[in-house]
């Protein structure tokens, strides 16, 4: 069967949900990777080895494409990285681009991972091609970059104050992109992607808590600290650990308390709770 949709960042771990949705919806698609032995043992019908940078591959990746699924990982060049690959999509005569983004991107003005992510929507708008942006919330996911401080410490720590977040489940993030990648018509619009219900980190905790068995706290220390403390602790680059932190930062105002209904609205049932996202992984947060 000829792909005709393209994948980029199949092999990150947010790529892998999309690529296993697409297998499951029997989609043929094909992947652009660095990795492409990677890309084949997720499944993909067509593998083009590459990356961003290089126009040949590029051009390659998109030959008889109509849709892109634009997935890229955090870079401190995302940007440019993806106009890259939405300039080569236009030459190419790709119909349109489904670009997973974030919410942050829709905040005023935009905040963390979203000021690159804005710059790229506003490059697809101006390219003339359909599109459809995914702007996620915090990934309950995300917890799991935290699991071992919550292992051994029975603790939380994030400078997010007392800030509630409507934590989306990447599962649900990566069913959202493939629905929306099948739609007659892209429609140029903008999904916001949340979970059921806002949860401050404090509750959010109670319910890793309760599904572990032994109590899990919430620590919220200073920015100021965070800023100090991340880069070592994580093992993130020190930009990586910024752009976290001023997400967080956000999070403390609240800035994705809001319950939005896209996830419902696009699957047909409710999103996953985080009360779900901790049972299915609990092994990750239990002490050894």
């Amino acid at each position: 069967m000829t792909a005709r949709i393209l994948l980029t960042g199949a092999t990150g771990r947010l790529g892998q949900m999309v690529a296993a949705s697409l297998n499951e919806q029997q989609l043929a698609w094909r992947a652009l990777a660095r990795r492409p032995d990677a890309a084949r043992a997720l499944g993909a019908s067509e593998v083009v080895a590459g990356v961003f940078e290089e126009p040949e591959p590029m051009a390659k990746a998109m030959q008889g494409i109509t849709r892109m699924i634009l997935i890229s990982g955090d870079d401190p060049h995302q940007d440019r990285l993806e106009i890259n690959l939405v300039n080569a999509a236009k030459k190419a005569g790709v119909q349109g681009i489904v670009k997973l983004s974030a919410q942050s991107a829709g905040l005023t003005p935009p905040a963390s991972f979203g000021r690159k992510h804005i710059v790229v929507e506003q490059a697809i708008r101006a390219s003339g091609l359909e599109w459809t942006f995914i702007r996620p919330v915090f990934f309950q996911q995300s917890f799991l970059m935290f699991a071992d401080t919550i292992r051994k410490g029975n603790k939380i720590i994030l400078p997010a104050g007392k800030g509630a977040v409507a934590f989306v489940n990447a599962l649900d993030v990566a069913e959202c992109l493939v629905k929306v990648v099948q739609a007659p018509q892209l429609g140029n619009q903008t999904w916001t992607l949340t979970g059921p219900q806002a949860l401050t980190f404090a509750q959010a905790g109670q319910i890793i808590g309760s599904a572990r068995g032994k109590a899990v706290g919430y620590v919220a220390p200073p920015a100021w600290i965070a800023r100090i403390v991340l880069p070592k602790a994580s093992g993130m680059p020190r930009w990586l650990a910024m752009e976290v932190i001023d997400l967080l930062q956000a999070i403390s105002r609240n800035a994705q308390a809001d319950v939005v209904a896209h996830v419902q609205q696009l699957l047909g049932r409710p999103p996953r709770s985080l009360e779900r996202f901790a049972a299915d992984h609990v092994a990750a947060f239990r002490e050894a």
